[in-house]
């Protein structure tokens, strides 16, 4: 993935982040939806980028998985042990959402899409400076 496709990638983060936290407080069925959707494409984009990152370092194994990708970030240094263990988290919800969100918690859900837009935040601070990229609006 070259510099202008990952810089995309970030500008539909930061899109995605944006929408999260407009809707994330409405109890809305519909807006319900749409959280789900760009939940699940804010984690989809993350993975995207951490996938594109470990394949530029010969030295780093290919993860097996989500969240492996977030501990090799972190092992590269490009994650705090706090933002990898905040984007290992963010799956967790989104597994949430995916499953089974109309019944689980709604106090729990809030508080968990706070911490996970703070981590998508911190996730694209952490690849702008890695990557040399200017972050975007997602702050």
């Amino acid at each position: 993935m070259d510099l202008d496709h990952l810089g995309t990638k970030m500008r539909s983060l930061d899109r995605c982040v944006s929408r999260l936290e407009q809707r994330g407080r409405s109890s809305d069925p519909e807006a319900q939806d749409i959280i789900a959707l760009d939940l699940e494409d804010c984690v989809q984009i993350c993975l995207d980028v951490a996938s594109a990152i470990i394949s530029l370092d010969s030295s780093v194994p290919a993860a097996s998985s989500m969240k492996g990708k977030f501990e090799a970030l972190e092992s590269m240094a490009v994650l705090t042990p706090e933002a990898a263990e905040g984007m290992r988290n963010s799956i967790e919800l989104r597994n949430i959402f995916l499953n089974n969100c109309r019944s689980a918690d709604r106090g729990t859900v809030l508080s968990l899409l706070e911490s996970s837009i703070g981590s998508f935040k911190e996730f694209a601070e952490s690849v702008s400076r890695h990557t040399g990229l200017v972050p975007g609006s997602c702050r």
